[in-house]
């Protein structure tokens, strides 16, 4: 009976197991032309969908006087915002955002109740009172966060006619004109991390900053002649 059977079926069977063979080895081939033959081509496809290349500048180098005392500084301010049209984690950032400020949890939550595509926080926070949402940014769905390094003169106009000012590449005089190749920090192409959830994993890669520059300047008695100055 059961040979019987087979002899009816026999074709059948033999078609099938060549139909499932010939399959295999279509899905092996396959697998092997883009494991190994187009490998690098898959690679660098992947690559360009989860990898973000920006140019970036080292940080530009720092102007002291002849004690150390730093009188042209940069300084790095942060910006945090949510698309509230897009998922975010409200009851998560709003509790992160009240211990990091010590604001009550309530004010943020009802900031984020607003409907908008850039939704501001906090902005223009130094790195100093923001680390720890800085830490956690990964982890908080839907924050987003923008930064800008700025130039900063602690001592404001004293010995301002020495040493100029920088506010960009076109906008410069003084010390830091005159100095402005050897004080530009290096820019170099930096790969940055596309997650799952569309957030940037920034890659805090080392660039090479600008040289420091000391003057023969000495702010102390810089001071003292801008106060006699004044009495006159």
């Amino acid at each position: 009976m059961r040979t019987s059977l087979y002899n009816n079926y026999r074709n059948e069977i033999r078609m099938l197991v060549l139909l499932v063979t010939a399959f295999n080895i279509f899905l092996l081939t396959k697998i092997f032309f883009i494991q190994v033959i187009h490998h690098d081509k898959y690679k660098n496809i992947l690559n360009e969908e989860t990898t973000l290349i920006r140019t970036e500048q080292g940080e530009r180098g720092k102007i002291y006087d002849m004690k150390g005392i730093p009188l042209a500084d940069n300084i790095t301010r942060y910006d945090f915002w949510v698309n509230t049209a897009e998922p975010f984690d409200k009851y998560d950032i709003a509790a992160a955002f009240a211990k990091a400020f010590n604001r009550d949890v309530q004010y943020y939550l009802n900031l984020l109740n607003n409907k908008h595509h850039h939704l501001k926080l906090e902005t223009n926070v130094e790195k100093l009172y923001c680390k720890s949402i800085l830490d956690s940014i990964n982890q908080l769905q839907g924050l987003r966060c923008d930064f800008s390094v700025k130039r900063f003169y602690p001592y404001d106009n004293l010995a301002s006619t020495v040493i100029g000012f920088f506010n960009g590449e076109q906008n410069s005089s003084g010390i830091e004109d005159y100095f402005y190749d050897a004080l530009s920090g290096q820019e170099i192409d930096v790969a940055h991390q596309i997650l799952d959830n569309k957030k940037i994993k920034f890659n805090n890669a080392e660039i090479p900053a600008g040289k420091d520059i000391k003057l023969t300047i000495d702010l102390d008695l810089q001071s003292i002649l801008v106060n006699e100055l004044k009495k006159d």
